[in-house]
């Protein structure tokens, strides 16, 4: 079977002149992070009336989960005839639900896009999380979220300032000596 190997394009060194838009690039860059983690935290937090009610037999005690974010608690619920994890972040609550047993009933308030998200927790009637203790972690996150998202954007400006700076030193976003085509012979000259 015949194999066809393209030549492989030199790679061209950065110069002084590349840096405009090297740190354009940056400044895209970090922007768009600075906008992703503002709307992921604006995101996050679901109002009462968005929550979705559910009811189900705990099926086994719950456990702790490490994730990126922090330990979560996953407690493995039966609802009707299927098996649901629902996941608490909201660990301050930590000994009330980790005292669930199998055969326990519980209601819950969750968000119920990718997971069971918990924002309200019922054991027989007896409150163990509730939507208030949520929203204000919630919130906490997203203030922690803020910060890193001033930071971010911060730099963002920073890699702005400079490009705009180097744009105006050297006249241009790049080295046009290699814009122009390698097999050039001189200018290009319009009728």
């Amino acid at each position: 079977m015949p194999t066809f190997n393209a030549p492989a394009r030199p790679r061209r060194k950065l110069t002084r002149r590349d840096l405009p838009i090297l740190f354009l690039r940056y400044a895209i860059v970090l922007g768009l992070i600075t906008l992703g983690l503002l709307s992921i935290g604006w995101l996050a937090m679901a109002r009462k009336s968005d929550l979705k009610s559910v009811a189900g037999t705990v099926q086994q005690a719950p456990r702790w989960q490490r994730t990126k974010g922090g330990p979560i608690i996953v407690i493995p619920v039966e609802m009707g005839d299927s098996l649901h994890d629902l996941t608490v972040e909201d660990v301050s609550h930590y000994q009330a639900i980790m005292s669930l047993k199998p055969r326990d009933h519980i209601t819950a308030l969750v968000t119920s896009f990718l997971e069971y998200r918990v924002w309200e927790l019922k054991r027989d009637g007896v409150m163990l999380e509730s939507y208030e203790d949520m929203y204000l972690y919630q919130t906490a996150m997203n203030e922690r979220g803020a910060i890193v998202a001033f930071g971010s954007g911060l730099l963002s400006l920073v890699f702005l300032m400079m490009a705009l700076s180097l744009r105006m030193y050297f006249g241009t976003w790049r080295d046009p000596a290699r814009l122009a085509p390698a097999n050039a012979e001189g200018p290009v000259q319009r009728p």
